[in-house]
């Protein structure tokens, strides 16, 4: 009796073995292994969480460092090397800030302060260089902007490499940069000398011909591709084509076309260095600001999708093909108000996507969080560099300092990096 209950227990044994052999618990496996993956990926987004609030903490501070730096600088325009310019101290610049809030931000608590602004402007001027408050305000708005700027630059470019799902995409190589620049050639040749001396006219020439030639790429592009709306290598390659021959005419004028004065008022106008300070123009580059920077804001969850095929966002209720062209014409727009308003520092729209990707997950939205920072780092560092580099009794201009930064830094990312991507 004992050896056949030896030999049934040996039986149930060998078919218990052949049934976890089996796949009879698979479900069960698979549900531990599914278990296993979702606490994969919850470590993961804690890690990216992790990643996005260490980027924020150092560029944060470095923006912050960097805007205040250039809000309290001794010196206004051309005068690091004494070369023109005014000079004056941080005391005196602190001054003109105080006036600014008392003048605009303490009526707003206080109505009986607004029967006192002209005491306080009297009192201010009898201490103090006529002309400086005007100076040092005009300053602080051209840092606000171009902080502005830096932001909706990396934006561009990070919204046309998320659509395009190339790392080389930037809203310059669908013509935007030479659009502008074309601008500039016609502003110059109507005999026009600065920005100032017709902003409204210049940001009719610029917008608009910027604008013609991102229409003109995206419609030749789908018209090559037989009705495919983006397709990436047309779009490209008519884009560089369209860039090879607005900046072959671009050219032919400037060298054989324009007079030596003509050529130097050239150069001061497509460097944009006096586009700020025109009221029109900030006021423009704001609302630019605002109606692109927001809808991408709203968006930043949904556009993760763009980095899928049409097919497969209508599988998740998404139309990614709406939500790509959204992306391309938002990050058209926001060069275009860019570049009109600061120069030609479209390089910083493809460097800052591609080294954002470096430090943070693929996430849209880490990725959004991360270009808004560094982009305004970025270009505020150098617009306040501008100041120290002075080549005789000129300015360096700010996209050339952008370029000496970011060109080395993408190269090596490049070099490098690429496994990353």
């Amino acid at each position: 009796m004992a050896g056949n209950k030896s030999i049934y227990a040996e039986r149930i044994i060998a078919r218990a073995r052949e049934l976890a052999a089996s796949d009879a618990f698979a479900p069960a496996r698979g549900s531990r292994q599914s278990g296993v993956a979702a606490e994969q990926a919850k470590e993961e987004i804690r890690r990216a969480g992790r990643s996005t609030r260490k980027l924020v903490a150092i560029f944060g501070a470095a923006s912050a460092v960097v805007a205040l730096f250039s809000l309290l600088l001794p010196y206004y325009g051309v005068d690091a090397m004494g070369v023109g310019g005014t000079i004056c101290s941080p005391g005196e610049v602190w001054d003109c800030y105080v006036l600014w809030f008392q003048l605009n931000v303490a009526p707003l608590f206080d109505a009986t302060l607004r029967n006192q602004a002209t005491d306080m402007v009297a009192a201010f001027r009898e201490t103090h260089e006529a002309g400086l408050y005007s100076l040092i305000t005009t300053r602080a708005a051209v840092t606000l902007i171009t902080a502005g700027c830096g932001v909706v630059l990396a934006l561009s470019g990070l919204l046309f490499q998320t659509a395009f799902r190339n790392p080389l995409a930037a809203p310059a190589t669908l013509g935007v940069s030479d659009g502008v620049t074309l601008g500039c050639v016609i502003y110059t040749m109507m005999g026009y000398t600065a920005v100032t001396d017709a902003p409204e006219f210049y940001l009719m020439l610029v917008y608009g011909l910027g604008a013609a030639a991102v229409v003109v790429v995206m419609g030749l592009g789908r018209l090559i591709s037989g009705g495919a709306r983006y397709n990436v290598l047309d779009m490209l390659l008519v884009g560089t084509v369209i860039c090879q021959l607005v900046g072959g005419v671009n050219s032919f004028v400037q060298n054989f076309v324009m007079s030596e004065t003509q050529w130097y008022s050239f150069f001061d106008v497509t460097q944009a260095g006096d586009a700020l300070t025109s009221p029109i123009v900030c006021r423009v580059v704001v609302g630019v600001f605002v109606i692109t920077f927001v809808p991408a804001l709203l968006l930043r969850w949904r556009l993760n999708v763009t980095a899928f095929d049409d097919e497969d966002g209508k599988m998740m209720g998404v139309r990614a093909g709406l939500l790509r062209a959204g992306a391309l014409v938002l990050g058209s727009i926001m060069q275009l108000a860019a570049i009109a308003s600061i120069g030609q520092v479209a390089m910083l729209s493809l460097a800052v996507p591609f080294l954002v990707r470096y430090m943070l997950p693929a996430d849209f939205r880490y990725q959004f969080t991360g270009n808004c920072l560094v982009g305004s780092f970025v270009l505020l560092a150098c617009m306040c560099l501008q100041h120290f580099a002075v080549m005789g009794a000129v300015s360096m201009p700010v996209g050339t300092i952008v370029s000496l930064f970011i060109v080395p830094l993408f190269v090596w990312m490049i070099a490098f990096g690429k496994g990353r991507w």
